[in-house]
């Protein structure tokens, strides 16, 4: 698209859907995968008949994702000032600087795309919520993936404070809950899951 044309895009324009979750649901259904993850948006954006399967939906908040997971990111080239102008009119700031805080925290971890860590960060009425999922930092030698991840949340009145705190605990390697608070939102930090209501 040309790039006066980029202001006037939707998100049913530029989010495309591969076809990969209904051949996924369709295994799940023939007993391949004993569970299996599929994106909320891919299978009502497919309408698929999930029926008989059990659908749990994740909270992020129990079930911290990748950090940046489901935002979407362009990159250009510095020079391209009409193309900046056009994707800063569409840019969210708030998602930005979230999903900045939440790739800061895996900077902390010193991951990339296979570390056992996961991160969320939102903005509430009163406060700031870091969310963070991580196995223990591992001595090298050690695989990771074999230690039990931990769940913290770092609450903050702005989210420098937050990311602070949860930067601190990564620093200190990660450590089991102790007497920390987990605040998910429900009465239960535990189980991690629960039924998801009828989507329509």
């Amino acid at each position: 698209p040309s790039v006066s044309s980029l202001s006037s895009f939707n998100s049913s324009m530029i989010c495309w859907t591969r076809m990969l979750p209904a051949m996924d649901s369709s295994k799940a259904k023939r007993g391949d995968f004993d569970a299996i993850l599929l994106s909320r948006a891919g299978v009502e954006r497919l309408q698929l008949d999930t029926a008989p399967l059990l659908v749990f939906e994740l909270d992020p908040r129990s079930w911290p994702g990748a950090p940046g997971q489901a935002t979407i990111a362009v990159e250009t080239r510095t020079e391209e000032a009409d193309l900046l102008t056009a994707l800063d009119a569409i840019n969210h700031r708030e998602t930005e600087v979230l999903t900045g805080a939440e790739r800061c925290l895996l900077l902390a971890y010193g991951g990339g795309c296979h570390a056992p860590f996961g991160a969320y960060a939102r903005r509430t009425s009163s406060q700031v919520e870091v969310f963070v999922a991580a196995a223990p930092l591992h001595v090298e030698g050690e695989d990771p993936r074999a230690k039990p991840m931990h769940l913290r949340c770092f609450p903050g009145a702005d989210l420098s404070a937050a990311v602070a705190a949860a930067q601190a605990w990564i620093v200190a390697g990660c450590g089991a809950l102790g007497d920390a608070q987990m605040n998910t939102g429900k009465e239960q930090a535990w189980p991690l899951w629960q039924a998801s209501p009828a989507w329509s």
